[in-house]
């Protein structure tokens, strides 16, 4: 599952939705250590093609009804997901009279899971990150007229000082990832937070995390460490409700990306061109996303040095 944590949090680990063949179908059974799933109908069909979130990874087998319908690769999930997946059950409740609900424990979970993450630090910290450059770049004038510490043009211009200068952007079908772990030093990896930020391309330039710190079920420990790495002052306190300038980049927890480029070790700088992607919120390293070329760099050099090493092997 993939989850993207800047604060436009994509989710990686292993959990994800697979596709049903109507919006009516729901998971009946489970069998993890076989990783088959059994769909069955409940309430009314709707003749549209759904998915379903599961606890698995990989490839999976689906049964509806008693019969395989067909074998197919789990989704990574992101919180846009999570977030439509409530509303969607809110609009089919009207039309469905449903037995009572064995998961309802884990769906709690979730959800609950979901309002920590909008109500964590980095996320809101995004938030007021976003409401300073919209003001910035909308409504300057404006901001001549209001005092400095509301907001005005005197502290929008300070903020502006502090930028990192612009890298030249990619191209839509190029990427730079950097594969971190939280057993890095900090101060590398914010270097590494900085460098990509400087792109201003939070999408095609962005930090990759095998998984969550403890697991999955301890989301807190992700969250508190990916604020630590995004915060550009390393002594501004998120935790006591400070409001951090925070670095334009998003953290990754996508182990198939590990898979796809063979990441054996980090740090790693990957660079790669010609990637092609069919849904833009599935993982970039799933095998139906065309890849050109690529290449890796190993090491714990600066990223303007480990992609200058891999200029050379990689036609741009």
């Amino acid at each position: 599952m993939v989850f993207a944590l800047t604060l436009v949090p994509t989710l990686a680990g292993a959990a994800g939705f697979i596709e049903t063949p109507d919006e009516c179908y729901m998971v009946k059974t489970m069998d993890k250590p076989a990783k088959t799933i059994q769909l069955a109908a409940m309430g009314r069909c709707q003749g549209r093609p759904g998915r379903v979130f599961v606890d698995l990874d990989g490839e999976v087998t689906v049964l509806r009804d008693g019969a395989v319908w067909k074998r197919q690769t789990v989704q990574p999930m992101s919180m846009p997901d999570l977030v439509g997946t409530m509303v969607k059950a809110k609009e089919m409740a009207k039309s469905m009279v449903l037995p009572k609900n064995a998961f309802e424990k884990e769906m709690q979970a979730k959800a609950a899971e979901t309002i920590a993450v909008y109500r964590s630090p980095e996320y809101q910290a995004k938030l007021a990150r976003e409401t300073a450059r919209i003001k910035r770049e909308m409504f300057h004038e404006q901001l001549e007229a209001i005092p400095a510490d509301r907001g005005g043009a005197k502290q929008v211009k300070a903020l502006a000082k502090q930028e990192s200068p612009k890298r030249a952007r990619l191209q839509d079908d190029e990427r730079i990832y950097v594969f971190i772990s939280s057993s890095m030093p900090m101060e590398t990896i914010r270097n590494y937070a900085v460098s990509a930020g400087q792109y201003n391309d939070p999408k095609k330039v962005v930090l990759v995390m095998r998984g969550f710190i403890g697991g999955m079920q301890k989301i807190g420990p992700t969250t508190s460490f990916v604020a630590d790495v995004l915060k550009r002052s390393a002594t501004c306190n998120l935790a006591a409700g400070e409001q951090c300038d925070m670095v334009n980049t998003n953290v990754l927890i996508d182990p198939i990306l590990f898979r796809r480029y063979g990441i054996r070790e980090v740090p790693a700088t990957v660079y790669a061109k010609g990637v092609k992607v069919n849904l833009p919120e599935q993982s970039e390293g799933n095998d139906d996303v065309v890849v050109g070329s690529f290449a890796v760099a190993y090491g714990d050099a600066s990223l303007e040095y480990n992609l200058s090493k891999i200029a050379g092997s990689v036609s741009r």
